[in-house]
């Protein structure tokens, strides 16, 4: 039976993937190349072009963009004395007192807002590069053990058939070696198809073939790790950007309680009928319109009920980031104990089987127990090569959760 060989952070089984070799680089560049394939990049930088747009034009003289009108009335149909008048008219909306500079504020604000979003939005998806990065690392290492097991298994079987042609041991032994190995191959098979499926989850999500090597892989833990989580985590930025966005939008329509008053100015040329000069003038008018409880007071309960509800999203941000930094710190310490208690059983039961295989050998013990002392090895080998990138990840959740990129 052709055998694949896989290795913890080398390369795929062959034949896993049909995509051209690429290096697995860095997590950190799996991140940058993750962010450019994401939607979410795409939204961001959308979001972001937005704010500059809007923060550009909180910088003009006018409220709203001028207008003009171009006019010409005649008598030709009613009277045809001659009777003509032409105007042209540019309409100015003006700032109202204090809105100019709350319209600036806001812009100012909805810019921070959008790149803080940016942040937390390449924050969460290295937070998905790291989940993605160790599940197949743990596959990969499970896939390897599950592939020793099976090799181990192929050897005994050769092992009891050779006996068996002696006679040394009777056909019963060999259909259990050989059936243990089938199982084993069984077992493998289906541990390189969920490896094949994490290969291709990693290589839609970074457009990577193979993982980081094992020491660009994992993480180191700085040395403040313990310390208190700072206001720079993007989650926290994020959050209190959008309060700071909302808190100034409703300055903005509290300075903003009527539409903007126009201030109108015109050339307008009259003729009185054939034969009468034509007359010109110069139009200069102001438009004021009135703010009425019916336009401003649901303006200002949206914006104040929009401000109210982002204060409270960031608490509970607040308390949610605690909350899992805490559970990621508890979290490693469990994960901590449980590789090295899984690193000592798999050595223990390592020399067990051993031991048994040498009396195996001599004919001093059977067939069935020394195939459950093999089998016990393999499960502590594949479950100690399990705990040990479940203790990757956990150190990657840590980090994480305190907002640190890779």
């Amino acid at each position: 039976m052709n055998r694949k060989r896989i290795e913890w952070g080398g390369l795929l089984i062959a034949g896993l993937l049909a995509l051209p070799a690429q290096a697995g680089g860095t997590l950190a560049g799996a991140v940058d190349a993750a962010w450019q394939r994401a939607v979410a990049a795409r939204a961001a930088i959308g979001e972001q072009r937005a704010a500059e747009a809007v923060a550009e034009s909180a910088g003009r003289w006018w409220a709203e963009p001028p207008a003009i009108a171009i006019s010409q009335r005649n008598d030709r149909w009613h009277d045809d004395l001659g009777k003509r008048e032409a105007s042209v008219d540019l309409s100015l909306p003006l700032w109202l007192p204090g809105q100019r500079s709350a319209h600036g504020q806001a812009a100012v604000a909805g810019l921070a807002q959008s790149e803080a979003a940016q942040r937390a939005a390449r924050w969460r998806l290295a937070g998905e590069v790291r989940e993605s990065a160790w599940r197949f690392a743990m596959l990969q290492a499970e896939a390897a053990q599950m592939a020793a097991a099976a090799d181990s298994l192929e050897r005994l079987a050769a092992d009891v058939r050779r006996r068996v042609a002696a006679g040394e041991l009777p056909r019963t032994d060999l259909l259990a070696a050989q059936a243990e190995e089938l199982a084993a191959r069984n077992r493998l098979g289906s541990a390189e198809l969920q490896l094949r499926e994490a290969g291709l989850q990693w290589h839609m999500l970074t457009g990577f073939e193979r993982l980081p090597e094992a020491p660009a892989l994992a993480e180191t833990l700085p040395a403040d790790i313990d310390a208190a989580v700072g206001d720079d985590h993007p989650a926290l930025r994020e959050a209190a950007a959008a309060s700071e966005s909302a808190a100034r939008q409703l300055d903005l329509a509290r300075n903003s309680r009527s539409a903007p008053p126009e201030l109108t100015v015109g050339w307008r040329r009259d003729i009185g009928g054939r034969g009468i000069p034509g007359e010109n003038s110069v139009v200069l008018g102001v438009r004021l319109p009135f703010g009425t409880d019916d336009r401003n007071k649901p303006l200002l309960a949206r914006a104040a009920t929009a401000t109210d509800v982002a204060r409270t999203r960031e608490q509970r941000q607040r308390e949610q980031v605690a909350a899992g930094v805490a559970i990621a710190r508890e979290a490693l310490r469990l994960a901590e104990a449980q590789t090295a208690a899984a690193s000592e059983q798999a050595r223990l039961l390592g020399e067990r089987s051993s031991l048994l295989e040498r009396a195996f050998a001599a004919g001093e013990l059977a067939l069935p127990e020394r195939l459950r002392a093999l089998a016990a090895a393999s499960d502590a080998n594949a479950s100690a090569a399990r705990q040990q990138a479940l203790l990757g990840l956990a150190r990657a959740r840590l980090l994480q959760s305190l907002g640190r990129y890779p």
